[in-house]
């Protein structure tokens, strides 16, 4: 009998061990492993700086017989505006060279297609460089905190 109740025992302390964990310490786990995986997306997400403002200017663009035109028509932001920059392809893939002013530019245009200081209605004008195809016209803004944004992007 004693053999047979020693052999009834390790099968009740076996069978605690083939339990597993307790549910609280289950819980106790889950909540440790939520906490640390925030902590790792927070850690990554933190080192991101804040947006860079978006700044609210345009320009509008046209085409006349062969000349391609660009006017500068500001924005709530025109202020901060330091300088644009003009670029754009044929619609045979060339360049468009930007080479010309028109409406008396009152700022510098540095002849590498750029206008310095720009006002509200300042053109510039790619003479004969109009295709009968759809040329791409891209006018950047530079900022004066150093920042760039695309004011127009377009087709004429």
């Amino acid at each position: 009998m004693n053999n047979n109740r020693a052999r009834s025992l390790r099968q009740v302390r076996s069978s605690r061990g083939k339990r597993g964990v307790s549910p609280v310490i289950g819980v106790i786990l889950m909540v440790a492993a939520t906490i640390v995986i925030a902590g790792v997306v927070m850690a990554m997400l933190g080192g991101f700086g804040p947006p860079s403002k978006t700044y609210t200017v345009t320009a509008t663009a046209s085409q006349s017989a062969d000349d391609i035109i660009v006017t500068y028509v500001g924005g709530p932001d025109q202020v901060e505006v330091d300088s644009l920059i003009f670029s754009g392809t044929k619609s045979d893939g060339s360049a468009i060279t930007w080479n010309n002013t028109q409406n008396g530019v009152s700022s510098g245009w540095d002849g590498n297609n750029t206008i310095t200081t720009p006002t509200v209605g300042d053109s510039v004008i790619a003479p004969d460089q109009g295709t009968t195809g759809r040329d791409h016209v891209i006018v950047m803004a530079k900022f004066k905190d150093g920042t760039t944004q695309v004011i127009l992007d377009t087709y004429v």
